[in-house]
């Protein structure tokens, strides 16, 4: 899909072909990364600065998140397992938001996170990308998302917890899956690991990002100290 149709797998409104530009700029205008923050914030009974000083956006796709978080920090890593992806969200940032997208740095990674990310981060932030993974890959960069970050440093990411029988998920019919299919990890589970790495979960709640396929979370979390 990112070799083919990379805008398909973000607006699929159209079916595959030509999206119009007005289309493309309301789809990086629709501030995810803020409206989500600020939910978060009401959720969790406490204030918090989204100006840091590095940032990563984790399965950054066409770079939507990325340019969003760009206007409150001084360095983005667009960090994504697609190179098209990262190629067209480079052309299009740069089409659409000349003065903002400098400040991002478009990086591949495969599941060796940290061997691609070059520093620890002030804040991570990923959303609509682990739920794509299997759920022990998803645990292996929920881990990850925790160990790239500074002591003092804060994330955000949304997975599902439980997934709709319709959608269910077994190692058997793996081979047949559709390319869209959608993985949980259990709520416990995350924060398990996530304290296994040294973070803290602070705030979590449901939060429909997948249908009716099941029900999705959001969590954020700190970090508290360095886990050798």
């Amino acid at each position: 899909m990112g070799e083919n149709e990379p805008w398909y797998s973000v607006i699929t409104k159209y079916g595959k072909g030509q999206i119009p530009e007005e289309d493309k700029l309301a789809f990086y205008e629709h501030d995810v990364y803020q409206n989500i923050w600020q939910r978060t914030q009401e959720v969790a009974g406490r204030q918090f600065n989204l100006s840091n000083r590095v940032g990563v956006d984790f399965g950054c796709g066409l770079g939507r998140i990325s340019q969003s978080m760009a206007r409150s920090v001084d360095k983005v890593y667009c960090v994504d397992q697609s190179w098209p992806h990262l190629n067209l969200a480079k052309k299009e940032l740069i089409h659409f938001f000349p003065t903002i997208a400098p400040r991002i740095t478009f990086l591949w990674s495969d599941p060796h996170l940290l061997e691609h990310v070059p520093e620890q981060v002030d804040q991570v932030f990923s959303v609509i990308t682990l739920q794509h993974m299997v759920s022990p890959l998803a645990i292996i960069y929920i881990e990850q998302l925790c160990d790239v970050l500074k002591v003092g440093g804060y994330g955000l990411f949304q997975i599902p917890d439980s997934i709709a029988e319709h959608h269910s998920c077994n190692w058997s019919n793996y081979e047949r899956r559709a390319p869209m299919e959608m993985w949980p990890v259990p709520a416990e589970e995350v924060r398990q690991h996530l304290e296994l790495r040294g973070c803290k979960v602070w705030g979590d709640y449901e939060y429909d990002m997948i249908g009716d396929a099941g029900t999705s979370r959001v969590y954020a979390f700190h970090k508290e100290k360095e886990i050798c």
